[in-house]
């Protein structure tokens, strides 16, 4: 797995303040929006959404960069970085 904090984004998505499953199903649109090798970031506060993501990309055969939890204004917000591989 990649240095996450060293990949740069293409897309950011932000999701924080909303629940399982909203979180990886807003990137699941998104992974069909961009094109091949596209960087996605998730922004969420929700602490699944790691767990989600990272089982998300293992079903659709994109890459899962690497998670990295962020304090702003005393909130956990959870980056989560994925790479798009179309077939």
């Amino acid at each position: 797995m990649s240095n996450h904090a060293n990949i740069v984004a293409d897309y950011t998505i932000h999701a924080e303040g909303l629940l399982c499953p909203m979180p990886v199903l807003k990137m699941a649109k998104k992974a069909t929006q961009v094109e091949d090798g596209a960087v996605i970031e998730l922004l969420a506060t929700d602490p699944m959404s790691p767990i989600d993501s990272e089982h998300f990309c293992g079903q659709k055969g994109y890459e899962f960069l690497g998670k990295q939890a962020l304090k702003i204004k005393n909130i956990t917000v959870f980056s989560i970085k994925i790479r798009v591989k179309k077939s």
